[in-house]
């Protein structure tokens, strides 16, 4: 019987040891990050074999293969489906970008972001997001903002923010708060 293969960005992070990881993220459509079943969840226990020396960090995409599970559960309520899978391999989509998506939903600067915008603005433009901030691009953000907040967030950027010092603090896995105060 060959492995079952399900992609999905990581929402929250169970453990981590030197053995390995266990993890939690939501099944999405590595074409668009799009969320592919709002009343599922993965839960992943991978070996550092299978992660292949990845750190494993919120937000990031991962197409995770292995023997897969299926339980249907109640959580306060509503029904959600486990999908528990062990993994045999874990091959990385996409980095986090979570350094980015905090600053953007937490500093004043940038009102009227928010979290959900920032996460939309990642999914939708991931590395490309940086570009388009340092060069005060709002045309393609017209595709999640209204061009008030394009202008607004274009702007604010261009006096708080540097986009090759959020990658490398994000490369270097600077903690968050850290990265925030630089």
């Amino acid at each position: 019987m060959s492995p079952d293969t399900i992609s999905l960005r990581v929402s929250s992070i169970r453990s981590v040891k030197q053995w390995g990881a266990i993890f939690v993220g939501a099944p999405i459509d590595t074409a668009t990050g799009l969320v592919t079943d709002a009343k599922a969840f993965v839960l992943v226990k991978a070996e550092q074999r299978a992660l292949g020396g990845f750190a494993v960090k919120i937000g990031m995409w991962f197409e995770v293969q292995g023997t897969q599970t299926r339980t249907e559960k109640d959580f306060n309520g509503f029904r959600r489906t486990e999908i528990s899978i062990k993994a045999e391999s874990v091959r990385f989509l996409r980095p986090s970008g979570e350094h980015l998506v905090r600053l953007l939903a937490d500093c004043h600067e940038f009102a009227g972001i928010g979290i959900a915008k920032a996460r939309r603005l990642w999914d939708s433009f991931g590395e490309e997001l940086y570009g388009y901030l340092d060069r005060g691009e709002c045309g393609p953000l017209l595709a999640v903002l209204t061009p008030e907040s394009a202008k607004q967030l274009t702007d604010a950027w261009r006096q708080t923010a540097n986009g090759d010092t959020i990658r490398f603090l994000q490369a270097k896995e600077f903690d968050l708060h850290v990265a925030k105060r630089v």
